[in-house]
């Protein structure tokens, strides 16, 4: 089994950040923000 992708949501982008990076250890590759329409149509939510 391969491990492709993984996404954790939390609201605050400092502790994201330092989760990533001080306890996995891992180097941000890229982020984004998803629209409001794209993330009602994805997640069922109504903000970006």
């Amino acid at each position: 089994m391969k491990l492709e992708h993984i996404a954790i949501s939390i609201d605050d982008f400092v502790e994201i950040k330092n989760f990533y990076h001080n306890i996995l250890e891992m180097n941000e590759v890229r982020n984004f923000i998803l629209n409001k329409a794209l993330a009602l149509k994805i997640f069922g939510i109504k903000e970006k």
